[in-house]
C-alpha cells in the first residue's frame, strides 16, 4: 500500500470510530430518557370510547403527548421524560400531575408522573350530565 492509501485508511478508521462513539453516546442518552406509559380502559358517558377517539396528555397546561384509540374502549399513551438540556418543560418530571383529555373533555383520574408502564383506567363524565342528574335529584325532593 502506498503512503497516501494508508493515510486515507487511517483517516477513515478514525472517522468511523468517532461516529461509533457518537452513536453509542446518543443511544445511552435515549436509554436514560424514560417514558411514563399509561394504558387501560377509556369510557365516555359510561360507554367504551370508539376507535378514533383523540386523547391528549397535559402537564401544567402544556401538551406533552397525544394518541387515538385504536381498539374500542382501550388507550395507550407515552409521555416522554423532560429533557434536562432544554429550558422548556417538554416532558414529565417527578411529581408532575398528568391530566388526560378525551375528545376535548377532561378525564378522571389525574395521574402523578412515574417512570415505567402502568394501567390507569380513565373516564369522562360530562359536566352537563352531572348537572342533569343533580337537577333531577333536586326536583325529586320537592315531589
Amino acid at each position: 500500500m502506498t503512503r497516501s492509501a494508508l493515510g486515507r485508511l487511517a483517516l477513515l478508521t478514525f472517522v468511523l470510530s468517532l461516529l461509533t462513539v457518537a452513536g453509542l453516546t446518543s443511544l445511552q442518552g435515549r436509554e436514560l430518557s424514560a417514558n411514563c406509559e399509561l394504558y387501560g380502559a377509556v369510557q365516555v358517558r359510561n360507554q367504551q370510547a370508539p376507535v378514533g377517539t383523540h386523547i391528549e396528555a397535559y402537564i401544567s397546561g402544556i401538551l406533552m403527548a397525544d394518541t387515538t384509540v385504536r381498539v374500542r374502549g382501550h388507550y395507550e399513551i407515552a409521555i416522554p421524560s423532560d429533557d434536562p438540556v432544554t429550558l422548556d418543560h417538554d416532558g414529565w418530571l417527578e411529581n408532575d400531575v398528568i391530566t388526560l383529555v378525551v375528545d376535548g373533555e377532561s378525564a378522571q383520574p389525574n395521574v402523578t408522573a412515574f417512570d415505567g408502564r402502568q394501567q390507569v383506567d380513565i373516564a369522562v363524565q360530562f359536566i352537563s350530565d352531572v348537572r342533569k342528574s343533580t337537577w333531577g335529584k333536586i326536583k325529586a325532593l320537592f315531589r
